[in-house]
């Protein structure tokens, strides 16, 4: 997919969902296996129209990296 940013921690490309009818996300992929549980539990105990909505977690098969899916920010 299309990359949008990367660093220490990994990338952000963009991804969809294909069981909500293909809606983009930004996938956040951890280099860090750690690294990214601990920052899924963080967005689960967020919500705030300023911080992109955490939409859920994942494993990427290719690279066993976790994957975070959060909200298209505009």
């Amino acid at each position: 997919g299309h990359r949008y940013g990367s660093g220490s921690y990994g990338s952000v490309v963009l991804a969809s969902i294909i069981s909500q009818q293909h809606k983009h996300v930004a996938a956040k992929m951890f280099k860090n296996r750690e690294q990214g549980i601990d920052e899924a539990k963080k967005h689960l105990r967020l919500d705030h129209p300023h911080i992109t909505k955490f939409i859920g977690v994942t494993i990427d098969l290719q690279s066993s990296s976790v994957v975070l899916l959060l909200e298209l920010a505009d």
